[in-house]
C-alpha cells in the first residue's frame, strides 16, 4: 500500500452538544466520540495532510481527541499543513479545566502544522443559537479565531438534520466521489468508525452512506493511486 496523502481531513471529534439549533444539519446530539483507535486505523498508512478539521457537536467538549490526533501523528511521522476548528465557543466562555486543554490542545495543533497560513478557528455567532457568545471569549487570544454573525436565510441552509425541517431550505449534498478530482477530495471519519466522503451530512444520513473503516482504508489507496496518476 502505498503512503497516502490527504487533501481535507475532517474528524467528528464528538456528537455531543450543548445547543439545539434548529438549523444544524446533524440531528439530535448523541452521547458519543471519537475514538483513539478509529483515528490509527485510517491514519496507518497516511504520510501528509493538507488539512484536518475537528468539528461535531461541539469539539471542545472532546479536546482529548484533539491531543490524540497531535500524539498519533508525531508518531508515525505524518506531516500537517494546517487546522480549522468550528466551534460555537461556549466551553470557552470562562476559565474551566476544559477549557484549559482545550485552548493547550490548539497550542499544540499550531506547533504541530507546517504552514499555518490558512490554519482557522470559526466561533459561529448567529441568531439561530439564540445567546449570542461573548466577544470576550477566551479564543478571541489567538490570531487565527475568527467569528461567523451572518444572518443565514433558509435557501442557505442544509436540508439535513433539523435543517431538512426549516420551510425554505434547499441545499442538498451526496456522498460520491469525484474521481475527476481526485486531489479535492474531503474524507470525514464520525465517531462510529465510518468515513463519508462529505461533511455535511446528518448522523442518519451517515449511517445509511458512511463505509467501514476497513473498506475506507482500502479507498483512500484507490484515491491516492488516481491522485497520482492525474499529477504524473
Amino acid at each position: 500500500m502505498n503512503q497516502i496523502m490527504i487533501t481535507r481531513l475532517i474528524i467528528e471529534t464528538t456528537r455531543q452538544c450543548q445547543l439545539m439549533c434548529n438549523h444544524c444539519l446533524r440531528g439530535d446530539s448523541e452521547k458519543l466520540t471519537m475514538s483513539r483507535g478509529h483515528m490509527e486505523q485510517l491514519l496507518e498508512n497516511v504520510e501528509f495532510i493538507d488539512n484536518v478539521t475537528f468539528t461535531g457537536g461541539e469539539p471542545f467538549l472532546n479536546p482529548e481527541c484533539i491531543e490524540d490526533f497531535i500524539s498519533i501523528c508525531r508518531l508515525g511521522s505524518i506531516e500537517v499543513n494546517s487546522f480549522f476548528i468550528a466551534t460555537n465557543g461556549i466551553v470557552h466562555e470562562t476559565d474551566t479545566d476544559l477549557s484549559r486543554r482545550g485552548l493547550a490542545a490548539v497550542c499544540g495543533l499550531y506547533s504541530l502544522c507546517a504552514d499555518n497560513e490558512v490554519t482557522q478557528i470559526r466561533i459561529s455567532n448567529t441568531p439561530w443559537h439564540g445567546e449570542n457568545t461573548s466577544q470576550e471569549n477566551l479564543l478571541s487570544a489567538f490570531s487565527f479565531t475568527h467569528w461567523e454573525g451572518a444572518d443565514w436565510i433558509p435557501a442557505s441552509i442544509i436540508a439535513e438534520g433539523r435543517g431538512a425541517g426549516i420551510h425554505g431550505s434547499s441545499r442538498t449534498v451526496d456522498n460520491n466521489i469525484n474521481w475527476d478530482y481526485p486531489d479535492e477530495v474531503d474524507v470525514y471519519l464520525n465517531c462510529e468508525g465510518k468515513v463519508c466522503w462529505n461533511c455535511d451530512l446528518s448522523y442518519e444520513t451517515q449511517r445509511l452512506c458512511g463505509l467501514h473503516l476497513d473498506g475506507a482504508v482500502h479507498m483512500l489507496d484507490q484515491i491516492n493511486d488516481a491522485r497520482l496518476e492525474e499529477c504524473a
